[in-house]
């Protein structure tokens, strides 16, 4: 059955499609449950530029350091939501911009149409969670009680020299509406910023429509790199077996293997380990395919180098 931009797996009794336009996904998203409906969990588009900055700094010192000789540095951003992600890579690499080529894909149609349109909306909302800069970008667009550290001073620095504010007021209103219709964020806002992407900064990016299981269909491509981010806890989730848990992942990886080439990276989110509620099972799965840890955030391997040749 599919209903907006998903495949349900589990199949509802006698749904009836809410009022406002949703997003069901496969599984659902764990801190999503109360917008369940039947059986269908709807989810909730969680992306922000900058975001886990530990980790971006880590493979953006790995990529310099390991593909400086290479003319090309493929990446592939799986689960990208409305693009924030790839474009904080591009803004990192900036100094080796003309070397790196993005492709990012997610399963919902909306996401990636949001995502070509360049125009991104920074929130501010009332909620504890979503104002912490390390999950939320607040900071870029909005004044903060204490100095912003290094890092938040540097990303905000290159966040202007890459974004114009949008301050005409009609188009404020249109972007409102645009992004109010395409669900992007169904948390409430209080205040949101529009930012368009500056015309001298062309991004080297894809958009594509895919789905992680049928990454072939995606692209045919050998990556240096992929990105894979708080998103394997959408299909594993912490009620399934064991087996089952392990099946999905297996396949996942497999799939990911395949894309990636031989010592290239695979990164993933800090807290999928939590989310699964089990830090046993990603290491044993990404073992099991010749894959070795090459950075951990809080004692979690969250960054795995391919096998070799």
């Amino acid at each position: 059955m599919i209903i907006g931009d998903y495949n349900i797996i589990i199949k509802p009794q006698h749904f009836v499609p809410p009022k406002k336009e949703t997003n069901p996904t496969f599984c659902g998203h764990t801190i999503a449950e109360e917008f369940a409906k039947d059986g269908i969990y709807y989810l909730a588009h969680q992306t922000a530029f900058f975001r886990e900055p530990a980790t971006l700094e880590f493979v953006k010192k790995y990529l310099i350091k390991n593909f400086a000789d290479q003319n090309d540095v493929k990446i592939l951003v799986g689960a990208c939501s409305t693009f924030e992600e790839s474009i904080t890579l591009s803004m990192l690499l900036n100094e080796i911009a003309d070397k790196i080529k993005i492709t990012g894909f997610d399963i919902s149609k909306k996401a990636i149409k949001t995502a070509k349109s360049q125009v991104y909306v920074i929130q501010k909302t009332g909620s504890d969670v979503h104002n912490s800069v390390y999950l939320k970008d607040i900071f870029l667009a909005f004044p903060t009680n204490k100095p912003l550290n290094e890092f938040q001073q540097k990303y905000k620095n290159l966040f202007n020299d890459f974004f114009t504010k949008i301050t005409n007021p009609f188009l404020k209103i249109f972007y409102e509406l645009y992004f109010n219709y395409y669900d992007v964020n169904p948390v409430v806002m209080r205040k949101c910023q529009y930012f368009r992407l500056n015309g001298d900064k062309a991004l080297n990016c894809d958009f594509k429509v895919g789905d992680i299981r049928e990454l072939n269909k995606v692209t045919n491509e050998k990556f240096d790199v992929m990105f894979f981010r708080n998103a394997l806890y959408h299909m594993v989730r912490p009620k399934m077996t064991q087996d089952k848990k392990e099946m999905i992942l297996s396949s996942i990886i497999n799939n990911v293997q395949n894309s990636l080439k031989p010592d290239g990276i695979f990164v993933m989110g800090g807290y999928e380990h939590i989310q699964i509620n089990d830090d046993k099972l990603i290491p044993k799965v990404m073992k099991q395919y010749g894959f070795t840890p090459v950075y951990s955030l809080a004692g979690n391997p969250i960054v795995w180098k391919n096998a070799p040749n």
